[in-house]
C-alpha cells in the first residue's frame, strides 16, 4: 500500500491522497480526494488506512505505530538536583557573592542571601538544575575556587 499526499499554495490550501492497494503484483488505485482542510484530510486517510488494517503515523499526531495499535507516548521530565555550597573557614564570604553571581547567575542580593546560609548555617543552595548542568556548575565553581586558592566544596543532591 502507497500514500501520498500532496499541499498546493495559495489561499485556500488544497490537499490529495491516492491510495493504492498492490495484490498479486498488481495496483489497484483507490479514490483520490480533494479538500480544504488538513483536519477532514487526516480524517479520511485515517479512515481508508484503518480499512487496510495498517496505522501509518498521522502527522502532529503524538502516535506511534505498532501493527494495528496505536500507542501514545510519554515524555518524562529530567531530574532536578540541587548544587549546595558547603561552608569553609578560609573561603572569603565577597568570593562566594562572585561564584553565585558568575557561574550560578543569581542576582547581588539573591546571591547575597546563599552566602549568608551558608556562612551561618554550612550549607546553600545555590540552584535547581538536571543532573548535567548541575555537576557542569559545581565543578565550574570549585575550578574557580581552587584558581584563586580556595578550598569551596560543593554537593549535588535530588531536589
Amino acid at each position: 500500500m502507497s500514500v501520498s499526499e500532496g499541499w498546493r499554495g495559495g489561499d485556500a490550501r488544497t490537499c490529495s491522497v491516492e491510495l493504492a492497494k498492490e495484490q498479486n503484483g498488481r495496483t489497484d488505485k483507490g479514490t483520490v480526494l480533494k479538500t480544504t482542510s488538513r483536519k477532514a484530510f487526516q480524517s479520511y486517510l485515517f479512515a481508508k488506512i484503518k480499512n487496510y488494517a495498517t496505522i501509518f503515523p498521522m502527522p502532529y499526531d503524538d502516535y506511534e505505530s505498532e501493527g494495528s495499535i496505536a500507542q501514545k507516548t510519554f515524555i518524562k521530565e529530567p531530574e532536578e538536583y540541587k548544587v549546595i555550597l558547603l561552608n569553609d573557614d578560609f573561603t572569603t564570604m565577597e568570593f562566594v557573592v562572585q561564584v553565585l553571581q558568575s557561574v550560578f547567575h543569581l542576582g547581588a542580593e539573591e546571591a547575597e542571601k546563599v552566602m549568608l546560609s551558608v556562612h551561618k548555617t554550612g550549607s546553600g543552595v545555590a540552584g535547581i538544575y538536571t543532573y548535567d548542568i548541575a555537576s557542569t556548575r559545581a565543578q565550574i565553581a570549585v575550578r574557580m575556587a581552587r584558581q584563586q586558592g580556595f578550598p569551596l566544596r560543593c554537593e549535588i543532591q535530588k531536589a
